[in-house]
């Protein structure tokens, strides 16, 4: 059977490839996330990494469409098991890519580079907003990537300011067409340096300014050249939210306290967590995005981490793809015979004017305001099969109107699956951990 390629599932589902790309991230047609669905035609795979579906050509069309595996092949490749010369889609040019720098050398080049990038007034006060103090911005090393390098002059001057002849391996840089190294930079915003167990940076992230994220984008992007003449892609990575502490050979590893970690999702996330609280924080790209944190498991315990303390938001108890990305966090912690236990805050709710705690073992959310009652019904079997015992259907206040209609629909197709269901008052306040924190101690919102 010939493979198929994924450029094809793309062109016969009128999904757009941006020019001269090999890999590019669009809105997954799964979970609805922004730009978390990654397509790479050079290994004819996609996933997302907000819920983690990922499907090659065929199971691509098959889903879009809702068809079979074979029916989809046949389609795509003309009708027939045999290739059509219709339906044959020239692969995409290979770009040659350089191997990766060394850690030394990647932390050397973005070291100068966020010296250079001085942290601007404008994200300055944002972080302050957050909760974040002077002298711990300071501390982070973050800075803001400025509109002015969409000026060729002036990104000219800034690469040659770097005082560096190559530039092969650091994610970003490449080989223009003139021959010259350059750097691939895009929306102008807050400069977040990602830190490996050892305290060197890795990876630069980049929040853009909230006045330049577009209806469809995700808040944040690496600098990377991936696709690009002689770059680098910037890989998935953790980042460690953590002091550090130096070894006899003079390098550096993390504190780790009494030996509790917290796990979270998000670079700034973390950095604030840490820096309000003080605990050993390790932060992951997305909750989905487990294979680099497997890598790191075995290295946090022999620096002497033995219990880990898992922060995913608060929506976790309403968004079935959060809970579900958290049982296999939870069994992977389990491989490594590590300790685990969740964090909870916001956990209060009211039923019949008496306060009760959410349990983390049995209840999920469902919200009254949320018009799509037949789609939270469909989740209630994955739902019981991930062993919750309780539906709370949640008013964020006693005032806020109930459609008598749709309560008796779940309450109907929670007998079906032998769940309870409980009418209560919630309100989410503080979905992140750090927005938690900073409130309860810095009065920051």
């Amino acid at each position: 059977m010939e493979e198929i390629k994924l450029q094809q599932a793309l062109d016969a589902n009128l999904i757009p490839v941006p020019d001269n790309r090999t890999s590019f991230d669009a809105n997954c047609p799964v979970c609805g996330g922004k730009k978390k669905m990654n397509y790479n035609l050079g290994k004819n795979v996609c996933r997302c990494n907000k819920c983690g579906r990922a499907f090659n050509a065929v199971s691509l069309h098959a889903f879009l469409n809702n068809i079979g595996t074979k029916e989809a092949y046949k389609e795509l490749m003309g009708g027939n098991l045999q290739p059509s010369e219709s339906k044959v889609i020239p692969a995409a040019p290979v770009v040659k890519q350089s191997r990766r720098a060394s850690t030394d050398k990647i932390h050397a080049v973005y070291s100068s580079m966020l010296l250079k990038w001085k942290l601007n007034g404008k994200n300055r006060k944002d972080l302050l907003r957050r909760g974040f103090r002077p002298e711990e911005i300071e501390s982070l090393g973050y800075g803001s990537l400025p509109s002015s390098m969409d000026d060729l002059s002036v990104k000219a001057d800034f690469i040659k300011s770097l005082e560096l002849d190559d530039f092969s391996g650091i994610p970003g840089f490449y080989v223009s067409k003139k021959g010259n190294w350059w750097l691939k930079t895009w929306k102008p915003g807050t400069v977040m340096p990602m830190r490996n167990i050892n305290g060197k940076i890795t990876t630069l992230q980049i929040r853009k300014d909230d006045d330049l994220i577009e209806a469809d984008e995700g808040k944040c992007y690496y600098i990377t050249s991936r696709d690009k003449e002689a770059g680098t892609e910037a890989k998935q990575a953790v980042h460690y939210a953590c002091d550090f502490v130096t070894l006899e050979d003079g390098s550096k590893t993390i504190d780790v306290g009494n030996g509790y970690m917290v796990l979270t999702e998000g670079v700034m996330k973390a950095d604030l967590y840490h820096a309000i609280t003080g605990m050993p924080t390790l932060s992951i790209p997305g909750v989905n995005c487990l294979t680099c944190l497997k890598q790191e498991l075995p290295k946090i315990k022999r620096a002497g981490v033995f219990r880990i303390r898992i922060a995913y938001d608060m929506d976790r108890y309403e968004n079935i793809l959060v809970l579900e990305a958290l049982e296999k966090l939870k069994a992977l912690i389990r491989k490594f015979d590590l300790e685990y236990e969740t964090v909870q805050w916001n956990d209060i709710y009211t039923v019949k004017d008496s306060e009760e705690r959410l349990s983390e073992e049995d209840d999920f959310v469902i919200l009254a305001d949320d018009d799509n009652i037949d789609g939270n019904i469909k989740l209630l079997p994955r739902i019981k099969s991930l062993g919750k015992k309780r539906i709370l259907f949640s008013r964020k206040d006693k005032d806020e109107p109930v459609s008598r209609e749709s309560y008796m629909k779940l309450s109907a197709e929670c007998v079906k699956n032998k769940l309870v269901l409980l009418p209560v008052i919630w309100n989410l306040s503080y979905k992140g951990c750090d927005d938690y924190v900073a409130a309860q101690f810095r009065c920051a919102g």
